[in-house]
């Protein structure tokens, strides 16, 4: 199963999570945006890689993906080509809060990659698009909904976005703080706990693992023993 997460937040769990869950045998491919009002997309932070590409034609999207089981690039001409307007103009409209935009937008990359598989982190809080749980619920239930009726297995977490996830701000910086997480060191108690958790539960989803426990002690040890970083580098 080809497997996929998105944020609604635009922080830095993809880059730790896409290594850690691919070094372990499930196939990673994610097709990402750039940041949405004041948060840096995923995008951004890989272009801060010094001659790190994002473009990517599709049969390049699909090597790599054969080759080294994982790709995240940005969106290209031939897929997902409406959503790349819609998405810069929602951010000079008003309408970054458009829970049928965000919806449409998140899944419509999602399913044009191919995911079989897709994990959810919606931000909830202050400084996220959904300020209530309630809100956040409704976003995760669109989705989740969507995924269901493309034969997709879709999962949703919440999590909080009242302040920022790890310690580190700015997209330069949060590439850094992903490679220490990667290197095992201890970077925030709320970083480990969403990293963990959105790990294990796409190693469930891909069918490597058949339960969270095991998924995490591999998890763990991908981390220790350097594989995770490894595949991060490659």
């Amino acid at each position: 199963a080809v497997v996929s997460t998105q944020s609604t937040g635009g922080d830095k769990v993809t880059l730790i999570v896409a290594p850690i869950v691919s070094s372990l045998g499930a196939i990673f491919a994610k097709m990402s945006g750039r940041g949405l009002g004041f948060t840096g997309g995923t995008l951004d932070k890989l272009e801060s890689i010094p001659g790190y590409r994002i473009e990517f034609s599709d049969d390049e999207f699909r090597e790599n993906i054969l080759k080294h089981g994982i790709a995240v690039i940005g969106q290209t001409s031939n897929l997902v080509p409406a959503d790349k307007k819609i998405y810069a103009l929602r951010d000079e409209t008003g309408y970054i809060e458009s829970l049928p935009l965000i919806a449409s937008s998140i899944m419509s990359k999602k399913l044009a990659t191919g995911s079989d598989a897709i994990l959810l982190d919606i931000k909830c809080g202050d400084a996220a698009f959904m300020k209530d749980q309630k809100s956040a619920e409704e976003l995760a239930k669109l989705m989740i909904d969507m995924g269901k009726s493309m034969n997709r297995d879709v999962r949703a977490e919440i999590t909080s976005m009242d302040t920022p996830l790890g310690r580190a701000i700015g997209n330069k910086n949060e590439v850094l703080e992903a490679v220490k997480f990667l290197s095992g060191e201890f970077v925030s108690k709320d970083l480990e706990e969403v990293i963990y958790s959105s790990a294990k539960t796409i190693l469930v989803q891909s069918k490597v693992f058949s339960n969270e426990e095991e998924a995490l002690v591999a998890v763990k040890n991908s981390i220790n023993s350097g594989k995770a970083l490894s595949k991060f580098k490659e």
